[in-house]
């Protein structure tokens, strides 16, 4: 998988921006030289006591020809030092980077540790300024889940005539081979309720998936964005949705994606009791599935990977690939205001309120 992740992609950062608006704004940075371009868009956020930050999530991307690792590690040098510039020309407090997981390998970094010591002691190309006279801080408040589960489903059948799903699931035993016993036991179940399967976009598609995703919310105690927010990425042209109907037309199992590159990404869902009994969310991820394939995509990412919760013991089951991006590092550039917000605000929380949490 050679592409940036969704999160830095210019279709995202355009919906963001145009979803948040207000104290938000996007910037693209990027270093070129002759063999490499290091890139990443950084989202700025408000934050406490009318201050800001600057986030690159997943970021930054490299691509080019011929990658040395010495001459990348310069480049990326420089990226990280125009990265700063950008902060201080925008009073932000700090800079928080996630790294992208293709970029580490690429400079053999395998923990926090390594990418801590590999800014500190950075000197900069002009010998001028060494990036060890910033305050460079491992940081315990992450904003994304931090690992992700990606299937390679490029050997997986397109053909889906008349939503026969069943048939679908038969002729791609191939892949379905690949999951653990419980997926391909509760897939063939989902299968037997002969749920309605709405993949259309329509504003009634639309209410009945905010219905059920809302209602999951409170259930289950999760903060969530608003109406409106999803509303506008529901009208993106890159967004997905299913939706599970009973035979009396009741909603009870939803799902929101979307499309961007060669990836169809999990992004939001919910489901109802009678949809949880009847293995709903099984059947979803095969649609989802084939909705990729039918659109032409290879991978099919599963959205946040926790081998501690729930949610990642059931994603487990698809034995995918693991997708580890770096840990948070905090760049501080005004250690003053980030010490004394950090320590009252429970700034964890306030950052999921503020940004998909996937």
């Amino acid at each position: 998988m050679n592409e940036p992740y969704f999160l830095q992609t210019d279709k995202w950062s355009e919906f963001w921006l145009d979803a948040m608006v207000d104290g938000h704004k996007v910037f693209h940075e990027s270093v070129e030289t002759e063999d490499i371009k290091i890139s990443a868009i950084c989202y700025m956020y408000p934050w406490h006591l009318n201050q800001s930050f600057l986030y690159i999530p997943k970021g930054p991307f490299v691509t080019g020809k011929s990658i040395e690792k010495k001459k990348l590690l310069m480049a990326f040098r420089e990226f990280i030092e125009k990265v700063i510039e950008l902060g201080r020309k925008n009073d932000v407090t700090f800079i928080k980077l996630e790294m992208d997981d293709d970029l580490m390998e690429k400079l053999t970094i395998e923990s926090s540790d390594n990418l801590l010591e590999l800014l500190s002691n950075s000197t900069q190309p002009n010998g001028k300024q060494k990036l060890s006279d910033i305050e460079i801080i491992i940081s315990d408040k992450r904003i994304q889940y931090l690992s992700t589960m990606t299937l390679d489903i490029s050997g997986v059948s397109a053909n889906i005539s008349d939503n026969n799903y069943r048939q679908f699931y038969l002729e791609n035993s191939e892949f379905w081979s690949q999951v653990n016993q419980k997926v391909r036991r509760y897939t063939k179940k989902s299968l037997e309720k002969n749920w309605i399967i709405e993949t259309k976009k329509t504003d009634k598609s639309f209410d009945d998936f905010w219905k059920v995703y809302s209602d999951t919310a409170k259930r289950q105690k999760f903060a969530t964005h608003g109406r409106d927010y999803f509303k506008k990425l529901f009208d993106r042209d890159f967004s997905r949705l299913i939706v599970l109907k009973d035979d009396k037309g009741t909603p009870h199992c939803v799902w929101f994606g979307i499309i961007i590159g060669n990836t169809i990404y999990y992004l939001y869902g919910g489901n109802t009791k009678e949809s949880f009994s009847n293995h709903g969310q099984y059947l979803m991820h095969l649609v989802a599935i084939g909705m990729g394939r039918t659109e032409g995509v290879e991978y099919y990412d599963l959205g946040g990977y926790d081998e501690s919760k729930g949610f990642g013991k059931f994603k487990e089951g698809y034995r995918g690939i693991i997708r580890q991006f770096g840990s948070p590092v905090d760049i501080v550039l005004q250690g003053r205001k980030y010490k004394f917000t950090s320590r009252f605000v429970n700034t964890a929380k306030s950052f999921r309120n503020a940004i998909p949490f996937v």
